[in-house]
């Protein structure tokens, strides 16, 4: 089933890696709620029938510095337009330091049932650059007050092969995360983006990236050692437990692991709805994106108008290039439903190349499914591109 994104461009201190739209002025959010919310009723309006979504996401920037009250807001708009599952995942993403079991409390009232904290490292000097606003206590403190407030589906994201990165420096980090006891970790390697603070230091070689073989160490180190804790890996970056006493062995569904639902519908290819600047949505074989302003994107809405800045029909040649790239990133390449869109056997059409990467060890093949071993999510990306070669 089909997802929701709202995008709330608000930080109080952008960091020095992040490449998403934000801004640090907050002076704007009364009138960003209020194009918010008329481009969801001019949405709302262009969509039949209007279909049951199953996930809600509400990313940024900082969500979290949203109050309740306003989050009401949002909703209040949503659920008159657009109506969703019973069991819907509804995930806010939450900073460290912005949040108080009062607020917290707040939106599990509003039916948040999922947050996620970007709290990237236990080391103050890692922290500090970062350029993140927390400290390693506010990070634990404000998973303590999530949990003490109700939540049960928590997430944190970290983030590793910083410059100054050793396997014990990262080792630390992953034991403080287990220790407080989340259902979901996402673990980044570091990414210098172009256009950011960050790369323009990497340009000035006032940083030096960790060679690509620490890179791999450590990516390796990460499914290893979070294995060994219960916790399984559906996806390049991201780690789950069991929900109830399923095995770790053998889950392998959004109904056996504490996933990331409305990621999991990006990496399937699903059908997803976004608002607010720079939001991306996929409707109808259709891309489009806002406004990566929020003075254009505000300007557009009062005028009555969609803050569209782009949008394209995706390809046949895209969407192969999309379902191979995504699936080898996740769960796997589905022979059967390869085969209904594309009209050809994956495994047949790819057998020489599948059976060097089986026997070397980055794929399994597992009755109606190709996927990576955790050795082989460090080359999906190369995979993939060879595939497409072949093709």
């Amino acid at each position: 089933m089909p997802g929701i994104y709202i995008h709330v461009p608000f930080c109080e201190k952008k960091c020095g890696y992040c490449d998403f739209y934000s801004i640090e002025k907050t002076s704007h959010v009364d009138a960003f709620l209020d194009a918010l919310c008329e481009e969801i009723r001019l949405t709302a309006e262009t969509i039949s029938p209007i279909e049951n979504f199953s996930t809600l996401f509400l990313g940024g920037g900082t969500p979290s510095l949203l109050t309740p009250a306003q989050v009401e807001r949002i909703f209040t708009v949503l659920y008159r337009h657009f109506s969703f599952t019973t069991d819907a995942e509804i995930t806010m993403e939450c900073n460290p330091g912005t949040v108080d079991e009062e607020k917290l409390r707040g939106y599990k009232s509003l039916g948040v049932n999922r947050l996620s904290f970007g709290v990237q490292s236990f080391h103050a000097d890692e922290l500090a650059f970062l350029g993140r606003i927390h400290n390693a206590d506010q990070a634990r403190q404000s998973v303590s007050k999530a949990q003490t407030a109700g939540f049960d589906n928590i997430n944190i994201d970290l983030m590793f092969a910083l410059p100054m990165h050793t396997r014990e420096r990262w080792e630390y980090t992953l034991r403080e995360a287990l220790a407080l006891q989340t259902q979901h970790i996402s673990a980044y390697s570091l990414i210098y983006e172009e256009g950011t603070p960050l790369f323009s230091q990497l340009i000035h070689k006032q940083v030096h990236p960790l060679e690509e073989e620490i890179d791999a160490e450590l990516s390796l180190f990460t499914s290893d050692f979070l294995s060994a804790y219960g916790f399984v890996q559906y996806e390049v970056s991201n780690y789950a437990k069991p929900i109830g006493n399923t095995s770790n062995q053998t889950s392998t569904l959004a109904n056996d692991l504490y996933v990331s639902k409305h990621n999991l519908n990006y990496w399937r290819r699903g059908e997803y709805v976004s608002f607010g600047p720079s939001a991306h949505s996929y409707w109808n074989g259709e891309r489009r994106w806002n406004y990566s302003n929020l003075s254009t994107y505000i300007e557009s809405v009062q005028k009555g108008q969609f803050p569209t800045a782009g949008r394209e029909q995706i390809t046949a040649e895209q969407a192969l290039t999309e379902y191979i790239s995504l699936g080898l990133r996740s769960e796997g390449i589905s022979r059967l439903q390869f085969r209904e869109l594309f009209n050809f056997d994956f495994v047949l059409r790819f057998q020489s190349a599948l059976k060097s990467y089986v026997n070397e060890g980055l794929l399994s093949i597992s009755n109606d499914r190709v996927y990576c071993t955790a050795k082989g999510y460090l080359w999906c990306d190369e995979m993939t591109l060879e595939f497409l070669r072949d093709n």
